[in-house]
Order: C-alpha cells, then structure tokens, then sequence
C-alpha cells in the first residue's frame, strides 16, 4: 500500500488558489451542521477567553493577591483545554474533507462523533508532536512542518480504508525526511493560508479589544486616583458577547486554515508521486 493510498481525497494537484478556493467552499457548503459541530468549542473558548482577561487586567494591575494560585491554576486548565479544542478542530476540519470527498452531506451529531473519535485517536501522536515542539523551540520554525506531516499522517493511516492493509512508512522518520526536502514549498502555503486565518481573527477581535482597554483605564485611573471609575452595568455581559463573537470567527478561521493546510499536504503527496 502506497502513502498516496491513504489520502481521504481523489488524488489531484491544487494550485494555492484551488486549495483557498475549496477550503472556503467546504467551510460555507453546509454552515448549520458545521456551526452545530463548532458550538461547544464556541462556548468553551468564550468562556476560557473571558476569564483570561479578567485574569490579565488584574495581573496587571497588580491587584492578583491572594487569587494567584488560582489564576495560574485556571490559566493551566484552559491551557490544556485549548490544545484539545486545537486538536477537536483539526480533527473536524479533516472529516469534513472526508464527507466532501464522498459526497456525503455533513451532519453535526456525526461530525460532532467522527471529530471527537478522531481526536481520541490523535492524541497519542499529538501530545508526542506538542512535546517535541517544546523540545525543538529554537528550530520549531523548521520543526513545525514536519510535525504537522506527522500528525497528518497519523490521520491517514487511522481511516476504516486501512484496517487489515500493510501501511506504508509514515512515522515520524518519514514525516522529517518528507518535511525537509518540501518544507520550502509547504511553508509557503501554509504561511498564506495561515496569515489570511490570522486576519480574521484579528479584525473580529477589535470589539472585544477596545472593551479590554476601556475596562484597565478605568481599572488604572481608580488605582492611581483613589477615585471609583464605574463602568455601565451592561460592560460584562458585553465583553462576554466580544469573546463569543471572536470565539466564532475563531473557530471558523481555525477550521479554514486547517482544511487548506490538509488541502496543501494532500496535493504535496499528490505532485511527489507524479500523479
């Protein structure tokens, strides 16, 4: 069996522009199962992000005391638990490639169940990729690619298309060796696909910033004047709606990046088989 076998997608070539172009089309083809599937992550990150400015202004100000170790307690959980909404996130972009390549209409129930399936499955080979990231910090600008082979391989090789078949090398061995002679190539793709992720999230952030900032110069202005600066009674629930309202954009961009960058590594396999 051949690694190009594995691949979830007919094996085509794709120009950039094919693979944004797809990516987005898969990402608004079916928008309710999807959003139903992204719903808890949309919540959870929301709720995390909340707290994580609540935490920040306070640290700032110097006025954490004796909340300390539960600030840094909570700052590790919701930690943890954004590297397994990472994960549930590219675990859901990869079945909904899937379900595209079989003409098969997404469901949020079974893309919620595939997606949780496929991260319980993943996690052995992603927490060995986030502790060889960690491990590799001052070249993780070269490790990264390789990893992600990695952990795409692990994806691959997963499929109900494999049980009882001769897999082929796609171990870490080989997602080094395929990394390094493409990484040129894979990074440039993937820093395309990434930045324009990286501008929605930014640009669906901007309500909750400046919500952020009104909130420390009040905060500053009562530590350095001794004198109360009220905020309106509507600010939290408002800040918590800036977090949901990013925590949407954010999944959804997450998705996106995920689905092009599969999209680049699938064509990559694709074009060094000659096919």
């Amino acid at each position: 069996m051949e690694l190009i076998e594995l691949l979830p997608v007919p094996p085509e070539k794709k120009t950039l522009k094919q693979i944004l172009s797809d990516s987005f089309r898969v990402l608004t083809s079916g928008f309710t199962p999807i959003f139903l599937a992204c719903l808890p992550c949309i919540a959870l990150y929301a709720i995390g992000d909340f707290l994580m400015q609540t935490i920040s202004i306070r640290l700032s100000l110097g006025q954490a005391g004796e909340t300390i170790a539960r600030d840094v307690a909570v700052s590790i959980v919701w930690l943890l638990l954004s590297l397994f909404l990472s994960l549930y996130l590219f675990s859901l972009a990869y079945a909904l490639i899937s379900c595209k390549a079989r003409s098969i209409a997404p469901q949020g129930k079974s893309l919620i169940g595939e997606a949780l399936l496929r991260s319980r499955k993943a996690l052995l080979p992603y927490g060995l990729s986030i502790l060889l990231a960690i491990v590799t910090a001052p070249v993780f600008f070269y490790t990264y690619i390789p990893l992600f082979l990695y952990l795409v391989f692990s994806f691959m090789k997963r499929g109900n298309h494999t049980q009882g078949k001769e897999l082929p090398p796609c171990g870490l061995k080989e997602s080094f060796r395929i990394g390094t002679r493409y990484w040129a190539r894979l990074f440039g793709a993937f820093f395309v696909i990434c930045l324009l992720a990286l501008l929605c999230i930014f640009l669906t952030s901007m309500p909750q910033l400046l919500a952020f900032l009104a909130q420390y110069a009040a905060n500053s202005y009562t530590a350095h004047s001794g004198i109360a600066a009220a905020l309106p009674g509507y600010y939290s629930p408002l800040l918590l709606s800036c977090s949901l309202i990013k925590g949407f954009f954010y999944c959804f961009a997450a998705l996106y990046a995920g689905m092009g960058c599969l999209y680049s590594t699938f064509s990559l396999l694709v074009r060094r088989r000659g096919l």
